[in-house]
């Protein structure tokens, strides 16, 4: 099955991805490498159900929410699982290499290297970002969710590599950034300088209730 075949069976609201919970947008979660966890990166829309004020520029719903710390992606997560009832949170670092990890060959990724046509040493990724603050800045490099290969097998999840780099906890709570972004090359000497503020967004995880994340058998 293609991408856009597993594009048709994600959950909508409309045009805007997601399920709604007492009247609120809220993520999909699906099953991934025993996982539960987003089908794709928090959106826009589904932000702006949690931050009272929170504007959401026309066309751009889908669009994945960036300039995020791990705080107020924290603050969403419990903001989330008190309107569902469930138990969602940030990724873990021992998730880190199940979600993160290489992708599937013949999947690209909305990363620099998309942008470039290439794969750019450090001194051409550096001087590929120069050029995007001056023609709109990395957020404009931002597509739609799913707009790139999925990864997995009967259920994609999408951008895992790409788009916004993602919030995931690590030793004492602590946040790390971890997956690609529109913004970086995909090679890991030419990404040093990490992703752009508007270019660090977040997944979530659900928890079933013996407190694991593994998804329950078919």
């Amino acid at each position: 099955m293609t991408s856009a075949l597993h594009l048709r069976e994600a959950s909508r609201n409309a045009k805007r991805y997601g399920r709604l919970v007492q009247g609120k947008l809220v993520p999909e979660a699906v099953s991934f490498r025993e996982l539960l966890v987003g089908r794709f990166e928090v959106t826009l829309a589904q932000f702006a159900q949690f931050e009272p004020g929170f504007r959401v520029p026309c066309g751009r719903e889908n669009f994945p929410v960036g300039a995020v710390t791990v705080e107020m992606a924290k603050a969403y997560c419990a903001w989330l699982s008190a309107i569902t009832g469930e138990h969602w949170r940030l990724p873990t670092a021992a998730e880190t290499a199940t979600l993160y990890g290489p992708a599937e060959e013949g999947v690209t990724e909305n990363t620099l290297n998309h942008w470039a046509g290439y794969a750019p040493n450090p001194e051409d990724a550096a001087r590929l970002r120069g050029k995007v603050e001056k023609l709109g800045g990395p957020g404009s490099l931002l597509r739609e969710v799913g707009s790139f290969g999925g990864r997995g097998g009967e259920t994609l999840v999408f951008d895992l590599g790409g788009n916004v780099v993602e919030w995931t906890t690590v030793e004492q709570g602590r946040g790390a950034l971890r997956g690609g972004s529109a913004d970086i090359s995909s090679d890991a000497k030419a990404n040093e300088m990490g992703a752009s503020l508007p270019c660090q967004g977040f997944r979530v995880v659900k928890e079933l209730r013996d407190g694991t994340a593994k998804a329950e058998p078919a």
